[in-house]
């Protein structure tokens, strides 16, 4: 027996947490920024990791001053800030500069938790001592 075929419906995007995975992609990426400037994602984590450092790679070869906004910041992970630790140093270590534009509470209370927000500058200067951690850029 031959099977008709018929018109193929056009598939709907599976479901995650009520939202569909098209949704879910748009939660997770962030706005343009301008030259020199990175903008963090509401929850930069271990998956998006290798798209930071290349954001930030790129921030930093098209200026000395590169400007990071995490005013958006829910929450973030453990390496995120380790990696943000080593740029800012990493910056320092080459006559530029970081600045953060309206970190939000939840970051600056998540980088001082984990005992960076000094080498970020969010609390205080740090002495050149300090430049000694891990160069990864």
């Amino acid at each position: 027996m031959v099977r008709k075929t018929t018109k193929k419906s056009a598939r709907k995007p599976a479901k995650r947490g009520g939202r569909s995975v098209r949704d879910a992609k748009k939660i997770v990426t962030a706005p343009k920024a301008e030259k020199g400037a990175v903008v963090l994602q509401s929850r930069p984590c271990i998956k998006t990791i290798a798209e930071l450092r290349d954001n930030l790679s790129a921030a930093m070869s098209e200026s000395d001053d590169v400007v990071i906004d995490a005013e958006s910041v829910e929450s973030i992970d453990m390496a995120v800030l380790q990696l943000l630790t080593a740029f800012t140093l990493s910056m320092r270590r080459h006559s530029g500069s970081v600045s953060w534009q309206r970190p939000s509470s939840e970051f600056r209370e998540l980088a001082s938790l984990a005992g960076l927000g000094k080498h970020l500058k969010l609390d205080a200067e740090i002495d050149d001592a300090d430049d000694t951690l891990c160069p990864v850029f």
